[in-house]
């Protein structure tokens, strides 16, 4: 009886596009993380320099306390005692934050004191009067005091700096390595995604054509399918030549009947490929990974002997660097395995494996040969061996009436698969 129809396979629908709004969420998220790191590290940083300010204020208030009483404290000499200025002078270079001071008498003399010379007093043309010059990073409004030196009346004053320049430093680094890290995360997420978003188109094939056709010509009666089995060629004999000198690494040649590797090709024999596709399915599922078969089928002028069968095996081999998942098909053709892979990865690879194996035989035996390949992926179904093959099976079939394009996909909706697969289990008695 023909195969049941059904939405999933009458419209092929591209199986990215749950990807892409896996892709887009998670760009998302990371956006929202970078935000809020941007705005917690500015704010963050805001914070510890305003604390900071208010320290430095407070340290300020004690220092110039701490100065005026040791001035108080010099004696009935005051200001004009020769060793005044000499003794403020070494009090105030152990003070911090403190930058400059000034002493001033009623009568109009001035004792003046600064950290660094020339950066924090001004004095009038005359050079009898001094004052604070303003700049940023001094307090605006100098500390004043009247004190009491000996019988003198002074009046005291002083200006400090508001930031502490090696803590504003300190903090500066690690907020900017905080932006540094968000914004190498946001640079990676950006690049991923713009992957993600722009895979290889290929080349070859008539690839939008292919994937938009109807999708039910895939299917056939399973009367059909034995029919094409067998008018397929069967697999020739093992051969009983060495193994070519172009192989030296290849493994030993084993019979058909038993082992894993087939002497004819030293690739698996055919018979071991739907269980390996089996648990490789499996394990793909696990990991939420997708899985690519492909059903490759080689056409010469002339029926391959041998040693040309060989060369299409060892040069999958050398392609996908993978020799125990590749399996003999056919008298004339190979199955490849290819897990963690989408379908459209798939597309492009295939597209490489043809113009190096066609420009091979060419450079090796003078004549042209022509591959066909079909593909089907896991594209988050889960899904049995037996049907993946059906469905690379029938791609195939379809790039042999279709020359043109030797490289048909089949895509599926893995929604409406399941749908199908439920209704098919209902179905059932």
């Amino acid at each position: 009886m023909p195969m049941p129809q059904n939405h999933s396979y009458n419209k092929v629908v591209e199986g990215s596009a749950a990807q892409s709004s896996k892709v887009s969420l998670l760009s998302g998220a990371v956006a929202c993380v970078c935000i809020v790191v941007y705005l917690g590290a500015i704010v963050f940083a805001g914070v510890r320099v305003y604390t900071g300010v208010i320290e430095r204020r407070a340290l300020a208030s004690r220092e110039f306390a701490r100065l005026a009483d040791f001035s108080a404290s010099l004696g009935s000499g005051g200001m004009y005692d020769p060793l005044f200025e000499q003794s403020v002078e070494e009090e105030f270079s152990r003070l911090k934050t403190l930058q400059g001071v000034i002493f001033s008498s009623a009568l109009g003399n001035y004792t003046a004191l600064e950290r660094n010379k020339g950066k924090v007093i001004i004095w009038n043309e005359l050079k009898e009067t001094p004052d604070f010059k303003p700049q940023f990073g001094l307090s605006k409004e100098p500390f004043s005091k009247p004190i009491q030196i000996g019988n003198q009346m002074i009046t005291f004053r002083a200006v400090y700096t508001y930031i502490d320049y090696e803590r504003l430093i300190a903090i500066l680094k690690r907020t900017l390595l905080v932006v540094l890290a968000t914004l190498c995360l946001a640079l990676f997420t950006l690049i991923f995604q713009f992957l993600m978003a722009n895979p290889p188109a290929p080349a070859h094939s008539k690839e939008g054509d292919l994937m938009s056709r109807d999708t039910a010509e895939f299917f056939h009666t399973k009367e059909a399918e034995e029919e094409e089995q067998e008018r397929a060629p069967r697999a020739r004999a093992p051969a009983e030549e060495e193994p070519p000198q172009e192989m030296p690494h290849a493994p030993p040649a084993q019979e058909e009947t038993g082992g894993l590797y087939a002497a004819r090709s030293y690739i698996g024999q055919e018979g071991h490929g739907k269980d390996r596709l089996a648990a490789e399915l499996k394990r793909c599922a696990a990991f939420e990974q997708d899985l690519v078969f492909m059903a490759v089928e080689l056409h010469t002028s002339l029926p391959p002997d041998d040693k040309e069968f060989r060369l299409l095996a060892d040069e999958a081999v050398k392609f996908f660097l993978r020799r125990d998942l590749i399996f003999e098909k056919g008298g004339q053709g190979i199955a490849v395995i290819i897990p963690g892979i989408d379908l459209d990865q798939g597309f492009t690879k295939s597209e490489k494996l043809l113009v190096r194996v066609e420009s091979k035989y060419a450079e090796a035996f003078g004549r042209e040969a022509k591959l066909y390949i079909g593909l089907s992926s896991r594209a988050e179904r889960d899904i049995e061996a037996d049907r993946i093959i059906f469905e690379a099976s029938g791609a195939l079939k379809k790039a042999w009436e279709d020359p043109s394009s030797p490289i048909v996909a089949f895509r599926s909706d893995p929604e409406k698969y399941r749908d199908f697969m439920a209704a098919q289990n209902k179905s059932l008695p």
